[in-house]
């Protein structure tokens, strides 16, 4: 029977965009010989601190890479390295599915390319990015002015203040430096950091 290990706030852009700075990741407790090439798994890494990074190979022991990282990572995971494996998410207060096994495997593959369109990177995906957003964010001056921000209670964080765009919650305003992080794809068109448009 499965059952839940914990949640803990993701950090980092090893798992970009699938996971963003932020995401509240929910674990399962589940059997080693039960985890698939596909799925997303938290353990402890060579350094000691606690990673997400999806199953890429069985050899035995797991072979795990970062969807945003290059390569493989150098070591692999043994049975009493594993915290879990992700079984959903929430994004700004919303509940999101995780994919495992042969769909997590597709996943895995759409997020290592389709995230290198990022404003942040240097390569040629950034360079594309920004070009994009430069055009968008004129052409979508209109749509991104019916966004508006609200407080929301978020679990696991509390009341936050969120971008709310059509009915969907696509950013988050953060309490310390008051900058808004926007959740991907709405980063390529939205300047991360752009103050929404205020209404009266």
């Amino acid at each position: 029977m499965k059952t839940l290990a914990q949640t803990f706030i993701y950090k980092g852009r090893s798992m970009w965009p699938c996971f963003q700075e932020g995401d509240l990741l929910v674990l399962e407790k589940v059997d080693f010989n039960r985890i698939r090439v596909g799925d997303c798994i938290a353990h402890q890494s060579s350094s000691g601190k606690q990673a997400v990074h999806r199953v890429a190979a069985q050899q035995g022991l797991l072979v795990t890479r970062g969807d945003a990282m290059p390569c493989i990572d150098s070591a692999m995971v043994k049975p009493e390295q594993v915290a879990g494996r992700v079984v959903e998410y929430y994004r700004f207060g919303r509940r999101r599915k995780i994919y495992r096994g042969f769909f997590g495997r597709i996943a895995g593959l759409f997020y290592r390319y389709a995230g290198r369109i990022d404003p942040q990177r240097a390569a040629r995906g950034g360079w594309l990015a920004r070009r994009i957003r430069s055009f968008s964010m004129a052409i979508l001056k209109t749509i991104r002015c019916q966004g508006r921000p609200e407080s929301l209670k978020l679990q696991g964080a509390g009341e936050v203040r969120v971008w709310s765009l059509g009915g969907r919650v696509i950013g988050q305003q953060d309490r310390n430096s008051g900058q808004w992080q926007i959740a991907w794809p709405w980063t390529i068109f939205f300047a991360i950091g752009e103050e929404p448009c205020e209404r009266p």
